[in-house]
């Protein structure tokens, strides 16, 4: 966890969606994105998301004043971007939170939770488990996962440079299926480009 957290509180700040600059173009070219791999696909109006991998706080922000919900409620395993998020988030109906081995996300009453461009970076086999774990025992209804496809769930076994860190997970639907026994694929959507993004709705059976 040490070397999980060291390397997100000093990695490039655009690469941790602390800043919109470079790939992420910005502030709109996001949004927009977001509205067509997922956020039309759903209900938003006073509803409680919790958003896991928050950088900036930005789908935060964008929720509470685009789509009303009743309150964002964002983990984030670096004590920098929950900093970001807060600067952010000032007066807004918002708890952050950083990540820790007691986090509970079933605790928080969530009608709907979002993880998106975090699953790719997790370490290695057994905090991705212990993700989907937490997740399965929450009995939160609607669940988005975004994870970078493979038709077997590889890691990459490095944490040091921007590049292990960014293929550090490729998994599948299939896979996460099997720890999130709770749960029903609704829905799933491939993005065909260098990326090999996949898009996975589940409700909660």
């Amino acid at each position: 966890m040490d070397n999980l957290t060291n390397f997100w509180d000093n990695c490039e700040p655009v690469f941790s969606h602390i800043e919109i600059s470079d790939y992420l173009k910005d502030i709109k070219s996001l949004t927009d994105s977001w509205e067509k791999h997922f956020i039309n696909h759903y209900e938003f109006k006073d509803k409680t998301v919790i958003d896991y991998g928050i950088g900036g706080g930005y789908l935060g922000l964008y929720l509470i004043k685009n789509k009303n919900i009743k309150k964002y409620i964002g983990f984030d395993i670096s004590k920098r971007q929950i900093n970001a998020a807060k600067n952010n988030l000032t007066g807004l109906p918002v708890e952050l939170y950083t990540v820790s081995n007691t986090t509970n996300f079933g605790k928080h009453n969530a009608d709907m939770f979002i993880c998106q461009a975090v699953i790719q970076h997790f370490p290695n086999e057994e905090y991705l488990i212990d993700f989907l774990d937490n997740l399965n025992q929450s009995n939160i209804n609607e669940v988005m996962l975004q994870i970078r496809y493979n038709e077997k769930t590889i890691f990459s076994g490095s944490y040091e440079t921007t590049e292990d860190v960014r293929l550090a997970c490729q998994t599948n639907s299939e896979y996460i299926l099997t720890y999130l026994t709770n749960y029903e694929l609704v829905k799933s959507k491939k993005i065909t480009n260098k990326s090999n993004y996949e898009f996975l709705f589940l409700n909660k059976i």
